[in-house]
């Protein structure tokens, strides 16, 4: 049984490869107008579903102020929050920190004067180690984004390498943990913010709808979700179940910053397809930023 299984699965990914090869084909050979039309999407659309069937795998990769609508939303809604004291936020799937740090320099223009305890979580411990230490190669594509200006406040220059000046560093308690699982996930405290970005569309659809529910629930109500790169029908179906609030400021400038996302798709699992107003859900589909409700609804 194990056997026959093993061949069907086989030849399912044989003849799924075929499909995405002969519309990849076809793809590249009509105008980028038709697959912006209302035709080119659906197309699109069921070409995403067959290369989600393709084998996942865990990615580091990123870059410092990878998507500046989104640090600029944040920097907004944190000027906004009535007085918290001090402002608590995680971010789940910090890998090598680019992101931790690149959110700490922007609430350090906007809101200087405000306490940030950050709680920054990876299973990856090698890339925590980065992240920790706060030291990049200059010439490291991860400040490929990175103004002038930028790296001479964030960082401190050690010959050929650049550091994240210390007043950055001291701000985030790092941790080599899955904090959606027990025992950490009871010793997280409700957050302001919390912050998943580019971290689900690694697990299958159904894992990726168990854990956004674990993570949304550290957020206090009226607190923040922020969560990119992932299903987009589960992000919609978990927020519509759970009353979130999208946030819709920026909402498309937001969506389609990250050309490392958006030119991928529909061939690649973390693609993300162009923002569609014409879809039906389209508040929520795209949105990247939810407030959560301040009572718990009550059913229907």
């Amino acid at each position: 049984m194990q056997q026959g299984s093993a061949g069907r699965s086989k030849i399912l990914t044989t003849s799924g490869n075929a499909v995405l090869w002969i519309n990849q084909c076809l793809w590249t050979l009509v105008p980028e107008s038709f697959r912006q039309s209302r035709l080119g999407l659906l197309w699109g659309r069921a070409i995403f579903r067959i290369t989600g069937l393709r084998k996942r795998r865990q990615l580091t990769t990123t870059w410092f102020f990878r998507n500046r609508p989104e640090l600029a939303q944040l920097a907004e809604l944190v000027q906004q929050m009535p007085d918290p004291g001090t402002l608590r936020m995680t971010v789940v799937g910090c890998s090598e920190g680019a992101e931790v740090y690149s959110i700490l320099y922007i609430l350090s223009k906007t809101c200087a004067d405000l306490p940030v305890k950050l709680q920054a979580y990876d299973i990856c411990e090698e890339a925590l180690m980065i992240a920790r230490g706060g030291r990049y190669s200059s010439a490291d594509n991860i400040l490929s984004l990175t103004r002038d200006h930028e790296r001479d406040e964030l960082f401190d220059k050690d010959n050929d390498e650049l550091v994240i000046k210390q007043q950055f560093r001291d701000q985030v308690e790092w941790q080599s943990a899955d904090p959606t699982r027990e025992p950490v996930l009871s010793r997280i405290e409700k957050q302001d913010i919390v912050i998943a970005n580019r971290l689900l569309f690694h697990m299958p659809p159904d894992e990726q709808y168990r854990v956004l529910q674990v993570i949304a629930d550290m957020v206090r109500p009226g607190g923040y979700l922020f969560v990119s790169g992932l299903d987009l029908q589960v992000r919609t179906d978990l927020a519509k179940k759970r009353y979130w609030q999208p946030v819709t400021d920026n909402i498309e400038a937001i969506h389609s910053a990250d050309s490392s996302m958006t030119r991928d798709w529909p061939f690649r699992y973390w693609g993300l397809e162009p923002f569609d107003k014409k879809h039906p859900d389209w508040s929520i589909r795209y949105c990247s930023i939810f407030r959560m409700p301040i009572e718990k609804p009550h059913p229907g």
